[in-house]
């Protein structure tokens, strides 16, 4: 298990956008976060989310594919981290 320093208020930002999207499944448009998250994109195109072909075809000879694939490594140790933090959802509430 990977064990990071996570500062205090990383763990509430952290929890509050873990709550939101669960929270307005539970709440639905009474939710205060609502609007928020029907503001959102529903998709986003970036080289953090690409597959590992898309990187190699998309980004061939460039210097970004490799700090892309670092970046992500980061992310998912990062988001492990918080995931591992993160209290589990009631039951039959996930």
């Amino acid at each position: 298990m990977v064990s990071l320093k996570i500062p205090a208020k990383l763990h509430i930002a952290a929890g509050l956008l873990l709550s939101a999207p669960c929270d307005t499944k539970w709440q639905g448009e009474a939710s205060p976060w609502a609007a928020l998250l029907q503001s959102l994109p529903q998709r986003i195109s970036t080289p953090l989310l690409w597959s590992e072909a898309q990187l190699a075809e998309l980004l061939r000879g460039s210097p970004i594919a490799e700090a892309a694939r670092q970046r992500a490594a980061v992310l998912r140790e990062e988001w492990g981290a918080i995931s591992a933090a993160a209290p589990d959802p009631p039951a039959g509430q996930d």
